[in-house]
């Protein structure tokens, strides 16, 4: 396992989650024109060309052609897809001239529906609820009736029309009855969730349908953020890069740009204290150091036999290497003796530092190329003094070498000649057969 691999997986994942060891810079503006983004710094980048840098915190507003709500249930109907991925429990709106709709929302399911009764006029059923709905007529909404007796009635569908607050109508075929409870159950409708409409919470006061140029904001890790190669330089305070999307114009948040990850390999921990050092005087950056301690080899023979003349001609030959991988985060201290809350900030990056390494299988120089996920083995507190602390997180893989690794295959014999005997269940002879087999398959 080489130390590049492990830089190289720490300097792209980590600044996405801390900028507490890369050069940082703010961006006051991010527009968009074509595939072109121009970037405007708060102050010199110091970035040059062809250059990665990272991107952070870019929030790509989506346009919300509709936003109402009712009985403290808003219903958010966005102009493209959302993307919101599952499990996210909070959204952003932005730009409602009515403060109660903007600001961090809690995202909602839809609730359920109490059907009072459904009538049915040729093909159209109108449909009464106990309570104000609050459904739109709108081709990305849709709703499910269900606990209906009459199969036709249940169904995902668009509404029609809404003639007032409590009913909606939507197309039925098959029947002409009207609809009745099925199991004893209350008839029910649902509005349907996808990906261009949110549901969030939001006080019943507020006006509906909201007003102004509104945007559900999302903060993607594509679009406008990620890594970027820096396009051109145009002035000290500006840059431009390329994206495959098209978001609209501007980015909103808090933005920056993360380039020079302060993150680096070193033979061992008294190198990298010297570097750290000699940075600690000309800056004012922490450091993360990785180290690949020696392998461990231990010794696994799967033959039915524990001679060791055979493993060392290789066969059933399986040896493991074990090799651990200690990150050592050096951080500044302002003069403080105990390090306490140093250290709890070290501690802090314990989930960044997994997200970037649990799971990670470097490249293995075997021919199986058998590496193990790295796992975190234990971290503790390693050197501390006025000036600065060192926290260490060890990390572990596996990797084997096998009779691949062991044996150069014969350039001298390639087949072989094999025959065999082929019987049938009263041991008479069917077919004497021969040929040959690739020695080394």
């Amino acid at each position: 396992m080489k130390t590049k691999d492990i830089v190289n997986q720490i300097k792209a994942i980590l600044p996405k989650y801390t900028n507490d060891f890369t050069s940082n810079n703010v961006i006051s503006s991010l527009t968009r024109s074509g595939s072109t983004v121009t970037a405007i710094t708060s102050s010199p980048h110091n970035l040059a060309i062809n250059k990665l840098a990272l991107i952070n915190g870019a929030k790509t507003p989506i346009l919300i052609d509709s936003l109402t709500q009712k009985n403290g249930v808003a219903i958010a109907i966005t102009n493209t897809e959302h993307n919101l991925y599952k499990g996210l429990t909070t959204t952003e709106i932005s730009g409602a001239n009515q403060v109660q709709y903007n600001g961090i929302k809690t995202i909602i399911t839809p609730p359920i529906l109490e059907i009072e009764s459904i009538s049915i006029l040729g093909n159209i059923a109108t449909v009464t609820t106990v309570k104000d709905h609050g459904y739109l007529v709108n081709s990305k909404f849709n709703v499910r009736i269900f606990n209906v007796k009459q199969s036709a009635y249940n169904k995902d569908t668009l509404i029609n029309s809404i003639p007032t607050p409590k009913t909606f109508t939507y197309t039925v075929y098959g029947t002409s009855e009207n609809a009745v409870n099925a199991f004893g159950k209350m008839m029910q409708v649902q509005q349907l969730e996808n990906s261009y409409i949110i549901n969030f919470s939001v006080d019943n006061s507020a006006l509906s349908p909201a007003t102004g140029v509104i945007y559900q904001l999302s903060n993607y890790q594509d679009g406008y953020n990620g890594y970027k190669t820096i396009l051109t330089v145009p002035t000290p305070t500006s840059f431009t890069y390329l994206i495959d999307s098209s978001p609209l114009s501007p980015a909103q948040g808090t933005i920056s740009v993360r380039n020079n990850p302060t993150v680096s390999g070193a033979i061992n921990l008294d190198m990298a204290i010297a570097h750290f050092e000699t940075e600690f005087i000309s800056n004012q950056n922490n450091w993360i150091y990785v180290i690949a301690e020696d392998e461990v080899t231990s010794r696994n023979n799967k033959s039915k036999t524990d001679a060791i003349s055979y493993a060392a001609n290789g066969y059933a030959l399986r040896e493991q290497n074990i090799q651990m991988i200690n990150v050592y985060l050096f951080l500044r201290s302002q003069n403080e003796l105990l390090h306490s809350d140093t250290r709890d900030k070290a501690v802090s990056y314990k989930q960044p530092l997994c997200k970037a390494l649990l799971g990670f299988k470097a490249p293995s120089v075997f021919t199986d190329n058998l590496y193990s996920s790295l796992l975190l083995i234990n971290n503790g507190s390693e050197i501390f003094n006025q000036s600065y602390y060192v926290h260490r997180f060890t990390f572990e893989a596996t990797n084997y070498y096998t009779n691949c690794d062991a044996i150069e295959p014969s350039d001298l014999s390639a087949f072989r000649v094999f025959d065999f005997e082929l019987k049938d269940f009263d041991n008479n002879t069917i077919a004497l057969m021969g040929g040959l087999i690739d020695q080394n398959y």
